[in-house]
């Protein structure tokens, strides 16, 4: 065959492929553009619609609820050049590059998603818009939890990870099969600086080591002890004061209980839990009286956004019946939030005071979170109790700081479910919330985001955006304590584990203040 015979072949072989109605894809890209209008919006999963954005999120990929052979995906801003997508099943994937150029340019804008879905005998329908908005400030841009099953009474694989928001990748900080199958927890950040954190570990039965805080500054690590004679009980929950020097931790004992009655039968109670004051420099350990009542249980602590007031959840503590169980009565103590001054020249705590009762609550109030701007105050209120993770009445409040006298809150209507919402966290800018859910099945948290405005008015939430729309819906390990940081966490996994096995710092074994007070 000569040159010009073959090159006419491969024109007529290229228009007839052309014409071949058998691609799927080509067929959409040159189907008509007309589509029967449905004046509702179509169901996607996870639901995206109707919200507030970051815009440096990662895309919002999502599967179309809507039966359909083909799906045709237009997002659209004010600013700068829309993204079609075509696809052949529900699952849409947002082509990263184009998604964070359009929310880029329009911060403070609007989004749009059209959504067309081909029915079986070739013609569309076209369904009435999603539009949710898109913030003008950022969220921090990495999410920090820990991963764990189903836990009843032992544990398997634990780990914290971190999470890089504006993408999916997804990396561990520290697994407890680098440390014999022990437990890490209770991740505490420093103003959300990634280079200045501490978490908890204890041993496992398969090789035992001294339970401790792991301190990290930059990339090293160094275990502190935190137990004695006058201390016995581990660190717990802990936040660090914004000097970045001391940390505030609950001394807790807590121990967990079954029933037959409810959708969860686990139960959480707190024996005793004060509070205790740690140079995280020295290991120098301070316990007094006015925040570690022999005669009450105090947990929970927070610090204020400038670090001279400590917020804290405080009941009577039960006398136990020797003919009872331990847990006799735990349905009816109830947690009032409580704050104190603190002086960070002289270490000098003032008169405690109390900011809300259980009783005008309406119920146990648990882990207050001051937003870094110092305007609000987020906790969670449920019938009874602290471990509020396991109770399905949880929801989250939300209290504004700056009036006078009673301090008025209200619950954050647009962003609690029939289920457990919990261990909450602010982004550095005020704007966002991040938080535990269990409103999609009941057993594995999620973490949703919500936009909170400078009225301290909430969006309606979405969940962490994943590559693969359908993640959740297979993925066994729930997400706890969710905690927004500005960067990533840097040091390494095996400086962590170095740091688990090494001897714990000289300075922390004794030096305990002399009005600690023992657990009762």
């Amino acid at each position: 065959m000569n040159s010009r015979r073959r090159a006419s072949a491969i024109i007529v072989l290229a228009v007839l492929l052309a014409a071949a109605p058998h691609d799927d894809a080509h067929a959409l890209a040159s189907s008509p553009e007309t589509a029967d209008s449905v004046t509702r919006q179509p169901g996607i999963r996870p639901d995206f619609s109707n919200t507030v954005i970051p815009p440096n999120i990662a895309p919002l990929n999502f599967a179309v609820q809507e039966p359909g052979t083909a799906y045709r995906v237009r997002l659209r801003s004010e600013k700068g050049t829309g993204i079609d997508i075509r696809c052949n099943s529900p699952s849409v994937t947002i082509p990263p590059r184009q998604w964070r150029t359009l929310l880029e340019q329009n911060r403070g804008g609007r989004l749009s998603i059209e959504i067309e879905a081909r029915r079986e005998d070739g013609t569309w329908r076209r369904f009435a818009p999603i539009e949710s908005a898109i913030a003008r400030e950022n969220i921090d841009s990495h999410l920090v939890y820990r991963l764990l099953g189903a836990v009843f009474v032992n544990w398997n694989h634990i780990g914290i990870y971190q999470r890089d928001l504006e993408t999916y990748d997804e990396r561990p900080i520290l697994c407890n099969t680098s440390f014999e199958n022990g437990c890490v927890n209770c991740h505490a950040f420093a103003n959300g600086n990634p280079e200045l954190f501490s978490l908890q570990v204890r041993p496992s039965s398969m090789k035992p080591f001294a339970s401790g805080m792991l301190v990290v500054r930059e990339d090293s690590a160094a275990r502190l002890s935190t137990q004695s004679k006058a201390l016995p009980t581990p660190p717990t929950y802990t936040t660090w004061h914004p000097s970045g020097r001391w940390a505030a931790v609950s001394l807790t004992r807590s121990e967990q209980f079954m029933h037959s009655a409810g959708a969860e039968t686990r139960e959480v109670y707190d024996r005793y839990s004060d509070l205790a004051l740690i140079d995280t420099m020295t290991g120098e350990i301070s316990s007094p009286s006015v925040i570690a009542d022999p005669g009450k249980i105090e947990t929970f602590p927070a610090w204020s956004a400038d670090g001279r007031c400590l917020y804290f959840c405080t009941a009577p503590i039960r006398k136990e019946a020797p003919s009872l169980p331990p847990f006799a009565g735990s349905e009816t103590v109830r947690y009032d939030l409580m704050r104190i001054p603190f002086d960070p020249e002289t270490l000098a705590w003032g008169k405690l005071e109390t900011v809300l009762t259980a009783d005008r609550a309406g119920g146990s109030i648990s882990e207050p979170r001051p937003s870094p701007d110092g305007r609000f105050l987020v906790f969670c209120r449920s019938d009874h109790g602290a471990f509020q993770v396991l109770q399905s009445d949880c929801d989250l409040y939300i209290m504004d700081l700056t009036q006078k006298d009673e301090l008025p809150f209200r619950p954050m209507a647009a962003a609690n479910s029939p289920r457990t919402d919990s261990w909450h966290c602010w982004s550095r800018n005020s704007r966002w919330l991040v938080f535990s859910s269990k409103r999609d099945s009941g057993l594995f948290a999620r973490p949703y985001i919500s936009y909170i405005d400078r009225e301290g008015h909430e969006s309606k939430p979405f969940v962490v955006p994943q590559k693969d729309p359908l993640f959740y819906d297979s993925y066994l390990k729930t997400y706890n304590v969710p905690e927004l940081v500005e960067g990533p966490v840097r040091v390494s996994q095996q400086e962590l584990s170095r740091a688990i096995h090494a001897a714990a710092s000289p300075e922390s074994v004794e030096n305990h203040a002399a009005d600690a007070v023992a657990p009762n």
